[in-house]
């Protein structure tokens, strides 16, 4: 919550003369602690809420929702009358305002305040009380409140409330910020600020997503210890999916209640998340060790690019979002694509998370994190085991450090391939490491396929490249890679 006094320097507003006050937001019924800019979310009314082209604002759902707090700024003698004005853009009062000035300890004892209105208050966008106290006079840091059952607003802009400190009724009558001769009107001014505005009530973001890290060294059956499940290196959690954090803070309906996840999206709606399901398993947990004993198992489509979670309860639960390569058995529903028996090879994929709405066709999106290689990854489109050619693909690492390096095969339909056991290995620091083609793959069905190459260095210290020699011609074809 912000305190008067920062919010005061967060606004910052230009100050005609005088000491500075600050115009604030009271908080469900607490003027100590005074809130920044309310919002109505959008999404809480229709057109058909408005009367004579303004949106009620209310207190009916909320204690003090309308409430405006700030500080008188410059103080009141014993014997003295200053007036107090509010004014507001984009709004007007609703009903009868009322001043108050909070009793605190140590700064202002109210026991003798008095305010008695003096101009504007329903229908108008300001109002002037006249204030005094005939015994102890008003401090300038006293708190003062100007509340109000209803304020009327266009929803045509932000609405903004400004407070000022007169000396003359005269003056305060008219609003002015200086006198005729250009000397400053006011005792205290905060000019305009922020009071009221209207935005959807989702904020965007309700995830907390991670990068988990595949290594190269473990032939991306583990994940590196900094991003995996501490005691178990086949295990992560990509994301904290909490939806209730979707709704943006301070946010009301038209008649001051809090406007909640509810508002926006159903108890009982689904979490689809895309990305790539192909191998491991991937569920939700309510714990952030990913425990099998709390794994929830999703739906997957048959292309495995969406996995729905249809048992669970978004808008009341926070769930990890994990995934599993572990040789272990496969919880049910979780990835059609694990592999029991050997363990699965982390698929690189960024995960998205989407919920659906209470508003038909409406959906909420957000990063759901992802799952990276800690190499440099240099694509070969090109590799064969064709007799009549000898392919030889060259490693180079500049580095002063040994580096892992892994192959991964993608094939033509009909074609089976099997990596041999060079297909992963180091390179040697500073060194060349050569590797041919038909030491490198087991190709059936056909002698050609294309590859990915990860390295574990950074993309300055590798380069690759790959040589084809004709045995017939003798012609040879060099492309250097990356």
């Amino acid at each position: 919550m912000l305190n008067k006094k920062i919010l005061a320097a967060a606004v910052a507003v230009a100050f005609t003369g005088g000491a500075s006050a600050t115009v604030t937001i009271d908080a469900a019924g607490t003027t100590a602690s005074p809130i920044g800019t309310l919002t109505v979310a959008t999404e809480s009314f229709t057109a058909t809420d408005f009367v004579d082209g303004f949106l009620p604002i209310t207190t009916t759902g909320g204690a003090n929702a309308t409430d405006i707090t700030f500080d008188v700024g410059f103080s009141v003698g014993l014997s003295d009358t200053r007036f107090v004005r509010v004014d507001l853009v984009n709004g007007e009062f609703g009903s009868v305002p009322a001043l108050s000035a909070l009793n605190e300890a140590g700064v202002y004892d109210n026991t003798d305040f008095n305010a008695v209105l003096s101009s504007g208050g329903v229908g108008e966008s300001f109002v002037i009380f006249e204030i005094s106290d005939s015994a102890l006079g008003i401090p300038l840091d006293a708190e003062l409140t100007v509340a109000t059952a209803t304020i009327n607003a266009t929803t045509a802009g932000t609405v903004t409330a400004q407070y000022r400190l007169y000396a003359d009724a005269l003056l305060a009558n008219s609003g002015a910020e200086t006198t005729a001769d250009g000397i400053a009107a006011t005792l205290a001014n905060t000019g305009a600020v922020n009071y009221i505005q209207f935005a959807s009530g989702a904020d965007g973001s309700f995830t907390d997503a991670d990068e988990v890290v595949a290594t190269v060294e473990s032939g991306f059956l583990e994940f590196s210890t900094a991003t995996s499940i501490t005691g178990n290196s086949e295990l992560a959690s990509l994301a904290l999916i909490t939806v209730s954090d979707l709704v943006a803070a301070n946010t009301i309906q038209p008649d001051g209640a809090a406007f909640g996840i509810t508002n926006l999206v159903a108890a009982g709606a689904d979490l689809t998340i895309s990305g790539d399901f192909s191998a491991g398993q991937f569920t939700l947990n309510t714990v952030n060790t990913c425990a099998a004993g709390t794994a929830v198992p999703g739906t997957l489509n048959d292309a495995e690019s969406e996995l729905v979670f249809s048992t669970v309860t978004p808008t009341a639960t926070a769930y990890y979002f994990c995934v599993n390569i572990a040789d272990a058995a496969a919880v049910a529903g979780a990835s059609a694509g694990f592999d029991e028996d050997d363990g699965d090879v982390a698929q690189r994929s960024n995960y998205t998370v989407t919920v659906e709405g209470v508003t038909s066709g409406v959906e909420y999106s957000d990063d759901a994190g992802s799952v990276v290689y800690d190499t440099t990854t240099i694509e070969i489109p090109f590799v064969t085991t064709f007799a009549d050619y000898n392919q030889r693909i060259y490693i180079v690492n500049t580095s002063v450090e040994e580096a892992a390096y892994s192959f991964t095969f993608y094939t033509e339909d009909g074609i089976e391939v099997e990596g041999t056991d060079v297909a992963t290995g180091t390179v040697a620091p500073n060194e060349v490491t050569l590797i041919r083609a038909v030491d490198l793959v087991e190709i059936t069905g056909g002698n050609r396929v294309a590859a990915v190459l990860d390295v574990e260095l950074a993309d300055g210290e590798v380069s690759a490249a790959t040589q084809i020699v004709n045995r017939n011609s003798g012609e040879t074809d060099t492309i250097i890679l990356n």
